[in-house]
């Protein structure tokens, strides 16, 4: 939490070419991809100064990929990009 960490930011076409079956990388950019969803739909990238703002962050971040964890459909999202 105090290096405010958000980790890189997704590329599908990189993440695709991975190898099947791998989870976190091949899985989600093939489902995003699929579905015409674009890996950075948090376009309100504030400061993240603030703890709070970059734990908002991280988990916008990931957001899709607790849908595909979880099982929950990703159908409503507006897609962008």
């Amino acid at each position: 939490m105090e290096d405010r960490y958000l980790g890189p930011e997704l590329d599908l076409d990189s993440l695709v070419q991975y190898p099947c079956g791998s989870f976190g990388r091949h899985t989600y950019a093939k489902v995003l991809k699929k579905l015409g969803y674009a890996a950075h739909f948090y376009t309100d990238r504030k400061s993240v100064d603030a703890e709070t703002d970059s734990v908002t962050m991280r988990v916008r971040k990931i957001h899709d990929l607790h849908h595909i964890l979880t099982g929950f459909s990703m159908q409503g999202r507006a897609s962008s990009g």
